[in-house]
């Protein structure tokens, strides 16, 4: 009777197989019509039934890789089986914390990041900015602190600020804030890199970390009412416009004297400047930098954005992988400058990379790239596995339509016709002669939104959530 009861169940099995396109080869299924992740053993046919009347969304399923990320000590650890924790991908699951209404888990890390800047000062007598890295036991895993990295957790606390209304972590914020500009150029207005694994100052400024800076210090001058941060965005972003930007090229250059080109440069220009003069730059990382890749995984071929190159014969991207993050990161662009149409076909391809995690039931995301490709500048290879931190936070962005520059929710932005006319209007003396220079930036760029929705009409809302989850 057992042996008929299993051949019955193994029958059932492979006709489900069959009709529904599973590969008896992987343990984890994307039902791309119905928008769902599936789980199931192949050697237990029990679980295998039950596993399919139970369903998760891909963004339940990333969420829960992400709280199991996270350490006893606040830290998040940036890959499976990594042991180590970016200070950078802390700072986006911070964000994705905040995102899913757990705010717990976002003090969690801010808490870590405090107590060990608690203990620096104490030691050195002062502080002299997070490290780029740490062991997951927290320990410090490399002594190189850059801009970059400082500027995110920034980006972070001010959205934890903005959504709770909490100021608890402000002198933080400041604190790192003030030991970014010890880093500002007084000539030119843009911030060098930091500092090395030797106490080296670097000596190059990043595109990349000045927009992050620009937003950082932007937001904080409106939590904190202070000058100096307003002040220090203008000059950023006259540092930007001036020394960096390729009018005839519609883009970003990579940095100071670097005129290489990198396609977060365009994404991060579109969310962190927020202005439709550089609306054009999306079409240089288009040309320059969209490829399509064989993702063996899922076995299936994704369509995004490459990183950049060894840069030896080419100042652009080799277009040799997809670059998960930095596709995330373009499809909120997209968002932003109304290319909805755009934006909906790379959300649905990073949604093709999509893997169950091998650590944690229940859990999926993405890893770095489709494939390792050629490492940016010689440094580092792109790996395809295992699941990341940084791109799986950007797709959740991205089905959110989250810009964490700013901690709100994009909404496409109406195109105004271009007039040719020189601005003569307020100078970067008016602005910080008023009491109140908070007044002056943009609100649209720092919207509060109570509900922690995305800013979309409900139709529209249910007509996305039917297409990518089902019913």
């Amino acid at each position: 009777m057992r042996r008929l009861m299993k051949k019955a169940i193994i029958i059932f099995v492979v006709i489900l197989v069959f009709f529904t396109g599973l590969s008896a080869q992987q343990d984890f299924y994307f039902d791309r019509q119905r928008g769902r992740i599936f789980f199931y053993d192949s050697d237990q046919f029990e679980r295998i039934l039950r596993k399919f009347s139970k369903s998760l969304t891909v963004e339940q399923a990333c969420y829960n890789w992400f709280k199991n990320q996270q350490q006893p000590n606040g830290l998040v650890e940036s890959y499976e089986t990594a042991e180590v924790s970016y200070t950078y991908d802390n700072a986006l699951a911070a964000m994705v914390y905040l995102l899913n209404n757990d705010s717990g888990r976002a003090k969690k890390v801010f808490d870590f990041f405090v107590k060990w800047a608690e203990k620096e000062v104490s030691k050195n007598g002062k502080f002299n900015g997070l490290t780029d890295m740490y062991k997951i036991s927290g320990k410090v895993g490399n002594e190189s602190r850059a801009i970059g990295p400082n500027a995110w957790i920034l980006l972070a606390l001010n959205h934890y600020a903005l959504v709770t209304k909490d100021r608890s972590y402000m002198e933080f914020s400041e604190l790192i804030a003030d030991w970014m500009l010890s880093f500002q150029d007084s000539s030119r207005g843009g911030l060098w890199g930091g500092i090395g694994e030797y106490n080296d100052k670097f000596l190059w400024m990043s595109t990349e970390h000045n927009l992050d800076c620009y937003a950082g210090f932007k937001v904080l001058s409106e939590l904190s009412g202070k000058k100096k941060y307003l002040k220090a965005a203008l000059e950023i972003k006259e540092f930007l416009d001036t020394h960096l930007w390729n009018e005839n090229d519609k883009r970003f250059y990579n940095g100071w004297d670097d005129p290489n080109f990198a396609t977060d440069v365009s994404s991060w220009a579109v969310l962190s400047l927020m202005e439709q003069k550089y609306f054009d730059s999306l079409d240089f990382a288009i040309k320059y930098s969209e490829n399509k890749q064989f993702y063996k995984p899922n076995n299936i071929e994704i369509t995004g954005f490459d990183f950049g190159s060894d840069y030896g014969t080419s100042p652009y991207p080799d277009k040799d992988a997809v670059w998960f993050e930095g596709t995330g990161q373009m499809v909120l662009a997209f968002y932003h400058c109304s290319l909805t149409n755009e934006a909906d076909f790379y959300t649905d391809e990073l949604l093709k990379g999509v893997v169950k995690s091998k650590s944690f039931d229940d859990s999926a995301g993405l890893p770095y790239a489709s494939n390792p490709g050629s490492p940016p500048y010689g440094g580092w290879v792109m790996p395809d596995k295992p699941i990341c931190i940084s791109s799986t936070a950007w797709l959740i962005y991205s089905l959110k339509k989250f810009n964490p520059f700013y901690g709100n929710f994009l909404k496409p932005v109406k195109i105004e016709k271009k007039i040719e006319k020189k601005d003569e209007g307020t100078t970067l003396e008016d602005l910080l002669n008023t009491d109140e220079p908070e007044k002056k930036i943009e609100k649209e760029d720092i919207k509060k939104d109570e509900k922690k929705e995305p800013v979309i009409d409900k139709k529209k809302k249910e007509k996305i959530e039917d297409e990518l989850f089902g019913e």
